[in-house]
């Protein structure tokens, strides 16, 4: 039957559709219904995309029956399967949000705007912050309104650009552009140099400003299933042959508190059979100029669904994650042009997956919840969430219905993810990292690395992608991301609490053509005095190429304790996760930066160096004694910075405060060169040694002078006990010192402390003719020792091509005065005397300039009986 609906129905118990069911257009009609299902070749409509429907189309569901769940789709929703067609389309305002185009203060109930609206008089007008949310923790219920999107209506139709409210605003929104210009940002444009013609030079901050009323509407009933216990209206779409089109539609009240499956919106398993085989993508499905507000279960969830567009979309007030891939096998879907406003997470009880739940370890519930990575995401906004504004986690295999699905999401190549923008969000406005691990929703610190054939990485399969033109600002955290290869490009960061760019991993990555701000002209909000300060790039230990970006308006906070260990970063390159080498040389990656008003960066201090440090804080491992700086950030260009200390400064030293804006002291900028030992091994090359954690021993190293006299120390006790990076035990030596080394603490086979008998160790950067220290080092001096050597190749010194194996000598004035050929074997002392010098033609010539083989050139220096 074809059915024109023209007038208001009873309150229907459950409606199937296996006819056609049309919305009259041009008059106001309410459909009441228990529950809608649309099946087989029925088909609900309102309009169509030539003629949208005129007047109003509301539907209401009412179904009060909140445990029975007949073909698996539950009640109180629009149930379509087997081909069935919901399709609607209101009439749409021409502009769905935009943003504002000058302030509004406290109060404020006119408001201009970016763009020119056709909006009504009564629409409900929603209004995004622009202020920090502050931790992710604080409730909702302690959220100063201030500092949240605010809703209001419209007092009259929009004039153009100009909104008049019905009440004033609780808190200011910002709605000025800023420009970066050669002395600050600006309201105006300015002389700005840029160091790439490419470089962003805009931020916007600006409130979005949205518009949910349509006139066509789907709703739950206003009822105390849905005041008190979240029972909400949802629509779900299973069968790829069924259709799922909105354009223009209205949906509030929406989403089941608690129940897994019953959202908003919701494709289910249209692209995926049971057995895991493909059968194709939802061809024509799309959620276009609509909104979804005051949801207690998500917003938009595409499930097992490939081929989705949602675009130009409004969420609001949600709790969960707002957008929504669920299982990790969602490809092919544009999500494009959408708003997300006001996300908090349920209360526990009500959480459907642990990773939405509040104050979990990597945040809370997320504006955007990404899992599979072959998508196109642009022209995205998200803020006011409690958790991360988008969160990218990419699993191992697929969970859940999609199990046998033959995907690898963490090793897949990326669809287009660029322009998205991340503001005033509890979490980071962007995530990368931490992916599911099991159905529940537990979560593993797993690297995003993309391959050309989506197997296993393996460096040899590896491939790109680009995460361009995103906007981070007023978030607790810009960026932080756990991935291989990525490429970020026109990035505009401003105002995050803490650090701009973060991560781990980040192998091969470069951030290029980026704007990076610590404070910004909206700073009406006083920083807070608890967080971290503001730091520009985290590198993880230069293994990110950072170049030609502006960093402005970061200052050098000096020494602040962090309490777990480690100092706090501050500047435009932080410098507490360069614990990895001695020595590090990975700023050769960064040139053409430009700095205005901003810091270079703080000097860290390591643990063991921090005021106050003894063992019992357990924060037992180093940082880079000496960062070459090549660039001259930090002084005379190809100099090194190092930490203030006698054990590493020279006679070239001098402090670097010229290029410091803040003026405070931030290391020494010292000629060098300086040499980098570390990689310990103890007896682990005997037989029936069992101590696997010999590079983790204390290690407490001696410099002296030519009477033998001690001019500094540098002791990293034991690692086994530290509370993370027990391994990290190394020290940078100057060219020409004189060193002993101990491992004071060291148990033999015995379990007796005693010195070692068999000792590896890397030495790196010891490549021109003339470089060399005196070292003695820690060993079993009994009887002679069989071989010691030193090695181009560390990981296996027996290629003796590039090894020069010494002899005993009586003394060690005939070892300081060799050739690096001899060793003396101080038996009153237990030492093994050697000169390390460089050693003939290099394993690592012919390496490629900028790679690690290049930069760090390393030997080895091996002692064995």
């Amino acid at each position: 039957m074809r059915v024109l609906l023209d007038e208001d129905t009873a309150a229907l118990g459950p409606l199937t559709v296996e006819g056609e069911l049309t919305f009259k257009s041009g008059v106001n009609v309410e459909l009441t219904a228990a529950v809608i299902r649309v099946r087989g070749s029925g088909a609900l409509r309102a309009g169509s995309a030539a003629t949208p429907h005129q007047g109003r189309a509301t539907i209401t569901l009412t179904a009060t029956d909140t445990s029975s769940d007949p073909n698996g789709m539950g009640t109180r929703g629009i149930l379509v399967s087997a081909g069935g067609k919901l399709e609607l389309f209101g009439n749409a305002p021409a502009v769905s949000w935009t943003k504002l185009n000058a302030h509004a203060n406290a109060g404020a109930t006119a408001l201009t705007l970016e763009r020119t609206v056709d909006w009504r008089a009564g629409d409900q007008i929603v209004v995004a912050p622009t202020e920090w949310y502050g931790p992710y923790w604080v409730s909702q219920a302690v959220h100063d309104a201030s500092i949240a999107t605010e809703r209001r209506s419209l007092a009259s139709n929009a004039s153009g650009t100009s909104l008049a409210l019905s009440s004033g605003l609780t808190g200011f929104r910002w709605g000025r552009l800023q420009y970066a210009t050669d002395t600050g940002m600006s309201l105006t444009r300015g002389n700005f140099t840029k160091p790439h013609p490419d470089v962003a030079d805009t931020l916007d901050e600006r409130a979005e400003v949205g518009n949910l009323t349509r006139n066509v509407v789907i709703q739950s009933t206003d009822d105390a299933l849905w005041r008190n216990s979240g029972f909400g209206a949802q629509v779900m779409v299973m069968d790829r042959s069924s259709s799922l089109q909105f354009d223009g539609v209205e949906l509030r009240r929406m989403g089941q508190a608690g129940k897994t499956g019953r959202y908003p919106i919701h494709w289910h398993m249209l692209s995926y059979a049971a057995d895991g085989s493909n059968l194709g993508d939802a061809v024509g499905h799309f959620v276009r100029n609509s909104s979804v507000w005051d949801s207690r279960q998500r917003c938009m969830v595409i499930h097992g669904t490939n081929g989705v567009t949602l675009q130009n979309n409004i969420c609001y007030d949600i709790k969960g994650h707002a957008i929504f891939l669920e299982d990790a096998v969602e490809r092919r879907n544009v999500i494009e042009g959408n708003l997300v406003l006001r996300v908090r997470s349920p209360v526990d009880a009500l959480a459907v997956t642990e990773h939405e739940k509040f104050g979990h370890m990597c945040g809370a519930s997320a504006g955007y919840w990404l899992t599979n990575p072959d998508n196109t995401v642009r022209r995205n906004a998200v803020a006011d969430a409690q958790g991360n504004g988008f969160w990218l986690s990419y699993p191992q295999r697929p969970v859940k219905q999609s199990k046998l699905v033959p995907l690898r999401p963490q090793n897949m190549q990326h669809g287009a993810f660029e322009f998205n923008s991340a503001r005033s969000n509890g979490n980071n406005g962007l995530m990368l990292e931490c992916a599911m691990t099991d159905d529940a929703g537990n979560l593993e610190l797993l690297s995003y690395s993309p391959t050309t054939d989506a197997n296993a990485f393996n460096y040899q399969n590896g491939a790109r992608f680009e995460l361009k033109g995103m906007t981070t600002a007023k978030n607790n955290g810009g960026y932080v991301n756990r991935a291989i290869t990525p490429d970020y490009l026109q990035w505009v960061a401003a105002d995050n609490l803490g650090r701009a760019f973060s991560g781990a991993v980040q192998y091969g990555s470069t951030l290029k053509q980026s704007l990076i701000v610590g404070k910004s002209l909206n700073d009406r909000q006083p920083y807070p005095a608890d967080a971290d300060p503001q730091l520009g790039v985290a590198s993880y230990h230069s293994q990110m190429d950072i170049t030609q970006n502006v960093f402005m308006n970061l200052d050098n906070r000096g020494f602040v304790l962090q309490g777990t260990g480690g100092d706090i970063a501050s500047g435009a390159f932080g410098t507490n996760d360069y614990y990895i080498r001695p020595v590090e040389k990975g700023f050769w990656r960064n040139p053409a930066n430009k700095f205005v008003n901003a810091d270079p960066g703080y000097r860290a201090i390591p643990p063991h160096m921090q005021p106050g440090y003894t063992p019992q804080t357990l924060n037992n491992w180093t940082l880079s004694g000496a960062i070459w700086d090549p660039q001259g950030y930090w002084g005379v260009a190809g100099r090194f910075w190092v930490l203030d200390s006698p054990f590493l400064r020279d006679a070239s030293c001098a402090n670097v405060l010229t290029v410091v804006p803040t003026g405070r002291v931030n290391g020494l900028s010292c000629a060098g060169p300086y040499y980098g030992l570390g990689g310990f091994w103890l007896n682990r090359g005997l037989a029936n040694q069992t101590d696997n954690y010999s590079f983790m021993e204390t290690l407490d190293v001696t410099r002296l002078d030519s009477a033998d006299n001690p001019i500094g120390r540098w002791r990293v006790e034991q690692g086994h006990t530290s509370r993370f990076l027990g391994n990290m035990r190394h020290f940078a030596a100057v060219k020409g010192g004189i060193y002993t080394v101990r491992f004071p603490d060291f148990p033999n086979a015995a379990t007796t402390k005693a010195p070692p008998r068999w000792l590896s160790m890397d030495v790196e950067n010891m490549t021109v003719s003339g470089d060399s220290i005196l070292l003695g080092v820690h060993f079993d001096t009994s009887t002679a020792p069989t071989r010691v050597l030193v090695s181009t190749n560390p990981d296996n010194p027996d290629y003796n091509r590039n090894a020069r194996l010494m002899t005993a000598t009586t003394s060690r004035a005939a070892v300081a005065s060799s050739n690096g050929n001899l060793y003396w074997r101080d038996t009153a002392t237990s030492l093994i005397w050697v000169k390390l010098m460089p050693v003939g033609v290099a394993d690592w010539n012919g390496a490629t300039p900028g790679s690690d083989d290049d930069l760090y050139r390393r030997h080895a220096l091996r002692i064995e009986k």
